[in-house]
């Protein structure tokens, strides 16, 4: 995968980023990405927010050297992000290996690249038997549908049991008052 060319049609320049695996030393990058990409994130300082990234993609017992995540890159520069975490499962008593995608972010400095495309089709190409997302916002969910994902309406619902539901609006409150100061 190499750089883009200028489309004939729009005149246009579209990016094409190079892929690589992740390694350890690229989460302060990966950090960084999704400080611009989530410039509202409340992460209580950076190094957490590093801390955070490599416990998901680095530190957890199923980690799979097979099933990396995947960084896109123009130069030195990251420009996008997918996370792959290996998941093993079990469907009718046999084994199988199950990857669960989530973090796709694309540099917004880059609205017509095909980073986000081809991140997704790098994670969906692995050798898993079963290729599942922690969330996505429509925009990804059509390109997952696109590449032949399916979208499942009953496990996509996402419920909450309020222990403390007055402490629980006091905190939507307040994070929605922080919000609306920064902008």
């Amino acid at each position: 995968i190499g750089r883009g060319a200028e489309s004939p049609a729009s005149g246009e320049i579209r990016c094409m980023a190079a892929l690589r695996p992740l390694a350890e030393g690229d989460i302060p990058a990966v950090a960084r990405l999704f400080s611009r990409v989530y410039p509202h994130a409340h992460w209580v300082s950076h190094s957490e927010c590093e801390a955070y990234f490599h416990q998901i993609f680095f530190g957890n017992p199923w980690l799979d050297p097979e099933l990396p995540s995947w960084l896109a890159h123009e130069g030195s520069r990251v420009v996008g992000f997918i996370g792959v975490v290996p998941r093993p499962m079990r469907y009718r008593g046999r084994s199988l290996r199950a990857a669960v995608v989530s973090q796709l972010m694309v540099d917004q400095e880059r609205p017509n690249s095909t980073a986000a495309a081809l991140l997704l089709r790098k994670a969906l190409a692995g050798p898993q038997a079963l290729t599942i997302s922690d969330g996505a916002n429509d925009a990804s969910r059509r390109m997952w549908e696109a590449l032949g994902g399916l979208n499942s309406a009953l496990y996509s619902l996402q419920w909450r049991r309020l222990l403390r539901p007055a402490q629980f609006a006091l905190q939507r409150v307040s994070t929605r008052a922080r919000t609306a100061a920064m902008l």
